[in-house]
């Protein structure tokens, strides 16, 4: 088979070899041109190597390591992550704190640097090569982007307009001390050392078009996937919250008795929703009055008194009756509402013994979600057979035991997680589901320890265990 010839590589000024690249003059129009369609091809590889990462950490370890190939060896790239969830993905998928060598799986070292930036939104900073990243240089993500103005460029994770921004890829000029001799890009380009002089000067960044250009492709890209990842985790999320509510209802419709009930279906809100408490008091039409199984409240108020508490008699529970006309929980029977307060101190119409909860102090900041225990009988005919209370969203990184699985910052605040619109959707519906649980749980109970026609009574359900 005859050899195929190969074809000398024309360089800029018309020669083919060394001694073209002799002749190059420094800042040749050429040798730029040449430079900046490796740096395009540089990106448009990198671009496809984002697609193949398997996990946001190592994708943006990807986005780093590109954007240093479009940039100059003497300019230093950092990350800074300010989405939650994708702060959560990082943590998740690596080790990232200050003690650890390098991150399980790849020994790609991304240390974490927690900063602040104004209306104390957190960020986490990353750097491809461990070291502590600098502050970064923009107060607010609303600044975003700045392009190659002074020292700095920045340029917003953003998968469109409008959307949230997700992190933020900035580029300083390094100190002198720092830059490297050459950039892998020029290497064997003609006047390729002078021309990477050509990009910081005094401590300055001047980046071409094409430069930036490049890096805009690269954060558009990450973004756009991470952002699809992001809905894909989402839909997920959403499909197993169903799921686990089908075993919350087959379970709550298992219970024998009344107070069993109430044991299930707190332990499984508290689990579902990621609360510090729920809580079940459960309403007497005969009375007119709410009653509890009184148990050891959240945020115990000062005294520990709680209205209408008798004393302890051994081999019966203790229950607390509440009157319907005071706190949220009487609220909620009355209006037949779901009641959502953040934080709760805001709400004229909270009361501390009746409601189970303490406003004094940072504990105050906590928040509530509370909504009557419906059961539908038939199209026209429904009962109220209580109320349940959600007391205190713990962050994602809390779990229901009250163990850190995550970043403890976002755990040591004094303001709690917000119950979400998927959250308060979920509760409607667990409302109707638990309150027509209770309801039958009442009826089977009622029966089997009375005459069927006798009526039924809340404190003796409460109580005969």
């Amino acid at each position: 088979m005859p050899s195929v010839p190969s074809v000398p590589l024309l360089f800029p000024g018309g020669g083919s070899g060394p001694a073209s690249r002799r002749a190059s003059p420094r800042g040749d129009s050429n040798a730029r041109n040449y430079g900046g369609t490796r740096r395009l091809a540089a990106a448009a590889r990198n671009t496809l190597c984002l697609w193949r990462e398997e996990t946001p950490r190592s994708l943006l370890h990807q986005l780093l390591y590109g954007a240093a190939q479009l940039l100059d060896a003497s300019s230093s790239v950092m990350l800074y992550v300010a989405d939650p969830w994708l702060r959560n993905a990082m943590r998740e998928h690596g080790a990232d704190n200050d003690d650890d060598a390098g991150d399980a799986g790849g020994g790609k070292v991304m240390r974490r640097t927690v900063f602040y930036l104004s209306g104390k939104l957190t960020v986490h900073g990353y750097r491809r090569d461990g070291r502590r990243p600098e502050p970064p240089r923009f107060a607010s993500l609303a600044v975003l982007p700045i392009r190659g103005a002074g020292s700095v460029l920045a340029l917003p994770l953003q998968a469109g307009p409008g959307q949230p921004v997700l992190a933020a890829l900035q580029a300083t000029a390094a100190p002198a001390e720092d830059r490297a001799t050459y950039d892998p890009l020029w290497s064997g380009v003609p006047g390729g050392r002078e021309c990477e002089e050509m990009s910081v000067a005094d401590g300055f960044l001047s980046l071409s078009d094409g430069q930036i250009k490049s890096l805009e492709l690269l954060c558009s890209t990450a973004a756009g996937i991470l952002d699809m990842r992001r809905r894909m985790e989402s839909v997920k999320s959403f499909q197993a919250r169903t799921t686990e509510c089908l075993e919350i209802v087959a379970k709550v419709h298992s219970a024998p008795h009344l107070v069993e009930f109430e044991q299930r279906a707190k332990t499984s809100m508290t689990k579902f929703f990621n609360v510090a408490c729920a809580r079940i008091v459960f309403y007497s039409a005969a009375t007119r009055e709410l009653m509890a199984v009184a148990t050891r409240a959240h945020c115990r108020s000062n005294d520990g008194t709680s209205p209408r508490e008798p004393k302890a008699v051994i081999g019966r529970q203790i229950i607390t009756r509440i009157s319907i006309q005071d706190g949220v929980v009487g609220r909620c029977v009355r209006r037949k509402e779901i009641f959502h307060l953040d934080p709760i101190v805001d709400s004229p119409f909270l009361s501390e013994a009746a409601d189970g909860v303490e406003v004094s102090g940072q504990k105050g900041q906590i928040n509530m979600l509370a909504g009557p225990l419906v059961a539908d009988l038939s199209d026209d005919t429904s009962k109220i057979v209580g109320v349940l209370q959600l007391i205190q969203k713990r962050p994602p990184e809390v779990n229901a035991a009250g163990g850190k699985s995550g970043d403890p910052d976002s755990a040591r605040r004094s303001r709690c997680e917000v119950f979400t619109d998927e959250d308060q959707r979920f509760f409607a519906e667990l409302l109707r589901v638990l309150g027509l649980a209770a309801y039958r749980t009442m009826q089977i109970q009622s029966r089997n320890e009375s005459s069927p026609d006798e009526e039924i009574s809340i404190e003796r359900l409460l109580g005969a265990v």
